[in-house]
């Protein structure tokens, strides 16, 4: 992965140069504009699926709700994902509407690990290791807004409130499998010397789709007549997000439904204007998705409808990425 502190160091220092730079002409805004920015990038991050039981097994973690303890982890490490994006932008005098739409590139990302903790005592008993590839990376938005300017328009201020989806898929195969042998009834605690049993094909796929406002501001401060800078910070109140896993050996599926929950979104936007027509537009961006818990229900892949499984399921993720891109403005 890119480093993102070099990043966004490099967008500072091109900052704090351009102070010394002549300054802009005040320009007034046309009364109506359109914006098309393709662009290329990656992300890079983690997905986490949780596992909570009341039963006395799992592990007792502040991760846990009250009353609950942990009894599995999926970590989906994402190392990149190569990712293709598309924004439009129309400006009628102040009011705008946008959208927004990222795709991930199927691709062998990284890897995934699953811990269990099938104990009353609390200790660790299974661990497995496999080869994590992305399946779907579907990021969409669409917002409408309300332009402000100051200092003379080189400081633009634009509130925004809209709708996001998102639709995350991962998929694990081939890799290992470490699982105390049991005693008396008893699985003995996890020990990393357990001999490593090999797999081969698809294992496991975990899916997390989310629908939510999206609830945010852009600021964009034109230091230059070729330098351009931005920063975008959304809030977005999820309405449902549904994490979907299935486990192929034991052909079980797994559904957890998650409310009451918001996923944090940011972006540092360093704009080169070669013309008024097109722009170089090199972005940082990240989002946030804290561990939230929903109800559980499971299901034999071969049954038509989920029950409830007595547990409780927690979802996260986080992702950073770096996109360049060319920004085009087709009225000026």
């Amino acid at each position: 992965m890119v480093n993102s502190k070099v990043i966004l160091s490099v967008l500072f220092f091109v900052f704090g140069v351009s102070a010394f730079l002549p300054a802009q002409q005040a320009k007034s805004l046309p009364n109506f504009q359109l914006f098309i920015t393709p662009s290329l990038g990656y992300r890079g991050g983690n997905m986490g699926e949780y596992v909570f039981t009341q039963d006395g097994t799992g592990t007792s973690t502040s991760k846990a709700p009250e009353g609950y303890k942990q009894l599995s982890l999926i970590d989906w490490k994402v190392n990149s994902i190569p990712v293709a994006g598309l924004s439009a932008k129309i400006r009628y005098k102040r009011l705008f509407l946008q959208a927004d739409v990222d795709i991930g590139l199927p691709y062998k990302c990284g890897v995934m690990e699953d811990y269990d903790w099938i104990s009353s005592a609390g200790y660790q008993t299974h661990f497995s290791h496999h080869n994590n590839s992305v399946t779907d990376f579907y990021e969409l938005s669409t917002s409408l807004g309300w332009l402000f300017t100051f200092l003379d328009n080189s400081l633009e201020v634009a509130p925004f409130v809209g709708f996001a989806w998102n639709n995350l898929a991962f998929l694990a195969r081939d890799g290992y499998i470490q699982y105390a042998s049991s005693a008396n009834g008893t699985i003995e605690p996890w020990k990393p010397e357990i001999p490593k049993v090999y797999m081969q094909g698809k294992l496991v796929t975990y899916q997390q789709e989310l629908y939510a406002l999206d609830i945010g501001s852009n600021i964009t401060f034109h230091g230059t007549d070729t330098l351009s800078f931005g920063l975008d910070f959304a809030v977005q109140p999820i309405f449902v997000l549904y994490a979907f896993d299935t486990h192929f050996a034991r052909e079980q599926d797994f559904l957890d439904i998650v409310t009451f929950t918001a996923k944090i979104k940011t972006a540092l936007t360093l704009l080169y204007n070669f013309t008024d027509s097109y722009s170089l537009a090199l972005s940082l961006e990240g989002s946030f998705l804290p561990l939230s818990y929903g109800s559980s229900f499971t299901k034999l892949s071969s049954e038509p409808e989920f029950i409830p499984s007595g547990a409780k399921g927690g979802a996260s993720h986080w992702f950073l990425g770096f996109n360049i891109g060319f920004r085009f403005n087709l009225f000026r």
